[in-house]
């Protein structure tokens, strides 16, 4: 069976992270039953759905129209 890492987080959201991956899912790549072997509380942290998002730091450099764009129709 495959070892995994179960961090709980602030937010009491819980990830399980594969900490070793056993032989028969390096064959099969056949997910294994979970088995839990470490437990971890991130009591600082927030997890990745929680956590706010990051200011994009160029985003002031794309241009944008103030405008919608218009479709021209041309003559056929």
């Amino acid at each position: 069976m495959c070892d995994y890492t179960q961090p709980e987080f602030c937010c009491t959201h819980k990830r399980y992270i594969v900490s070793r991956w056993c032989l028969d899912y390096i064959r099969t790549q056949k997910p294994c039953q979970l088995c839990v072997t470490h437990f971890e509380y991130r009591g600082d942290e927030l997890c990745s759905k929680c956590k706010p998002s990051a200011p994009i730091p160029w985003e002031h450099m794309i241009r944008r129209e103030q405008h919608a764009c218009r479709i021209l129709n041309t003559p056929s």
